[in-house]
């Protein structure tokens, strides 16, 4: 790295790309300098193309094209599943069968790391609830400290919100406890507590 100036910048701007492993940075180096040149071309084109075209949709903040209608806006508005990220909401589209909307938060509460609830899509949710009839309320964050801080902060204001409007609207979380097809010898504490203090009639 030390013989080329461009390499040390290249390797410097891979350092910025969060979620990559540093010991995997002189690989992705590689995976580039080992590419044909008409490839890397084509790729660096699309990255661009993607930058330019692509808009988080100012309803659900779900990434769309910037010229077309947002696809998950014309599904059914009276349920709305609510969730951290839009990687979450993919994993959703691609392990269940929902035919309702989404709402994408952009993160969860977290003080330690600076983020409060102003600095996350909950207000844009309380104005959807206020313009448009609600059926439910689906609250998909992840089962963590943050992911359950925020969804009893984003309960508090709906509840208040809808009974404002003297509409009650039905808020839902996702089923905790044992997966389907785990063993219990290998599950933590906090799972089985939960498993066995939400457990339901068989």
């Amino acid at each position: 790295m030390e013989n080329s100036e461009i390499l040390k910048k290249f390797l410097q701007n891979l350092q910025q790309v969060p979620y990559l492993a540093s010991k995997n940075l002189f690989k992705v180096a590689s995976h580039f300098l080992e590419m044909e040149k008409d490839k890397a071309e084509f790729f660096c084109a699309t990255l661009l193309k993607m930058k330019d075209c692509l808009v988080k949709c100012q309803n659900c903040f779900v990434w769309k094209e910037k010229d077309s209608d947002c696809v998950y806006c014309k599904r059914d508005q009276s349920v709305i599943c609510v969730v951290e990220t839009w990687q979450d909401m993919l994993a959703m589209e691609r392990a269940v069968e929902f035919k309702g909307a989404y709402h994408i938060l952009g993160g969860a509460i977290s003080p330690l790391d600076g983020v409060g609830p102003e600095n996350l899509n909950i207000g844009s949710l309380v104005e959807r609830v206020k313009k448009n009839y609600i059926k439910e309320i689906i609250l998909a964050l992840n089962q963590t400290p943050e992911g359950e801080a925020t969804s009893a902060f984003i309960a508090n204001r709906l509840t208040q919100a809808s009974s404002a409007q003297n509409h009650i609207i039905q808020i839902t979380c996702l089923a905790r406890g044992v997966p389907i097809g785990s063993s219990l010898e290998y599950l933590d504490k906090l799972t089985l507590n939960k498993a066995l203090s939400e457990r339901r009639p068989f």
